[in-house]
């Protein structure tokens, strides 16, 4: 017991452990917001999304997984705590747009979204690389992408919609072939800004925030094997979608990247 007291005394806690010094006490200063809105924010994608999450599970410490919409969940829910924000991951390791399409009435319109991010393209371009069975043509992939986002806005009307830009860089095994990838890629990304217009969505050019991200420090700090991002990586997406959402989500972001 005496052990228990000396350890308390330390830690600076009171007498019985349970009240807070006030030198520790916690203060919090709420940036500045424009509305209270209760707001369901649903990111979709493939791994870059998913970020290890359990996705049949109910325990907080592995729900939302570790990538970037672990990050802004984290912020944003730190930020604005009298605020009713709820964050959905629904990112799928290895998906494709089709895949999405598939699963959509249960991982989309089921959950009833305000605001909708949806990052995917990658795994469609590996699949037209090596050539892998069911691998879908760039014309299937704008079709697919403006099937769902169709369905997501007749449910609301109001959806914000915010579609990021897949994006892959020369690193690993991609380096050798990499010229293939880019000009897959580069017909994906002119879809994502085709339907991000047809939409009147946010888009969120990835690519770019990373190459900019580049003159800082190199890929290899961003980003892994080429199309997954290290920690640093998944901050800086995170920063730009806070940004680039700010005005929707009524809050002012603070952040630049």
């Amino acid at each position: 017991m005496t052990q228990r007291r000396d350890f308390i005394k330390q830690l600076g806690l009171g007498s019985i452990g349970l009240s807070i010094a006030p030198s520790l006490a916690f203060k919090h200063t709420v940036p500045f917001v424009t509305d209270m809105r209760s707001l369901r924010i649903l990111f979709q994608g493939d791994s870059i999304t998913d970020g290890g999450r359990w996705p049949d599970s109910n325990d907080w410490n592995h729900l939302v997984g570790q990538s970037y919409p672990y990050l802004i969940s984290a912020k944003l829910g730190f930020d604005y705590p009298n605020r009713d924000l709820l964050f959905f991951n629904r990112g799928v390791s290895g998906n494709t747009v089709t895949d999405l399409k598939r699963r959509w009435q249960k991982d989309c319109l089921a959950l009833k979204p305000d605001i909708l991010s949806v990052l995917v393209g990658i795994n469609d371009v590996n699949a037209v690389i090596h050539d892998r069975p069911g691998a879908g043509t760039v014309n299937s992939f704008e079709s697919d992408y403006r099937e769902i986002l169709q369905q997501a806005r007749a449910l609301n009307p109001q959806l914000v919609i915010i579609l990021c830009d897949p994006f892959v860089f020369p690193q690993a095994a991609i380096t050798a072939i990499f010229e293939k990838y880019a000009l897959e890629l580069n017909q994906r990304q002119e879809v994502v800004q085709r339907l991000a217009v047809e939409f009147k969505a946010i888009h969120l050019p990835l690519w770019t925030a990373f190459k900019k991200a580049i003159k800082l420090a190199p890929i290899s700090h961003w980003c892994w094997d080429g199309v997954h991002p290290m920690p640093a990586g998944h901050e800086l997406i995170a920063r730009a979608w806070i940004k680039a959402t700010s005005k929707s989500l009524g809050i002012q972001s603070g952040v630049e990247y």
